[in-house]
């Protein structure tokens, strides 16, 4: 009668073991989750980078001067739409060279229509090297863009 029962006042081994395992399921529970929101953050901060990336990021598309003149010819405005906003690798013959009205040395590529050549437009960085080009070679341009001068098709920005 003096004596407690001992089993009444403390835990019994199985009951330790199923708190251990709530505290255990618990704790799990909590990493899941955060590791779960966490996770999510970084998916929406990993897709803001991947679009702003993807934008930044534009298709090269390589061709000739001839290529790049059939285009024109057979339809301007499918021509526009196939060209614009893409890095244009063009293979092509130096028919010469030009200031004109630009601040950059302008590279003439031979065509068909001599009165029509495929103009290069040179960026700042290449400038310079307009005056190793001599009539006649066969150069690759990277350019960043196309338009229209009067009836003369002109690469932008471009690099060799």
């Amino acid at each position: 009668m003096g004596r407690p029962d001992s089993r009444s006042e403390a835990p019994s081994p199985g009951a330790n073991r199923t708190l251990s395992r709530s505290s255990i399921a618990f704790a799990f529970a909590s990493t899941i989750l955060a590791a779960t929101l966490l996770s999510a953050c970084n998916f929406r901060a990993s897709t803001s980078n991947a679009e702003s990336d993807a934008r930044a990021e534009v298709s090269t598309l390589t061709t000739t001067t001839n290529g790049i003149l059939a285009q024109y010819q057979a339809d301007q405005f499918a021509a526009q739409a196939l060209f614009s906003g893409k890095v244009l690798i063009v293979a092509g013959t130096v028919a010469g060279t030009e200031m004109e009205n630009s601040a950059q040395p302008i590279i003439l590529l031979a065509s068909p229509d001599n009165r029509y050549p495929l103009r290069a437009e040179l960026s700042a960085a290449s400038g310079a090297k307009a005056a190793d080009l001599n009539v006649g070679d066969q150069r690759v341009f990277t350019c960043t863009g196309i338009t229209t001068v009067a009836q003369s098709k002109m690469l932008l920005n471009c690099s060799f």
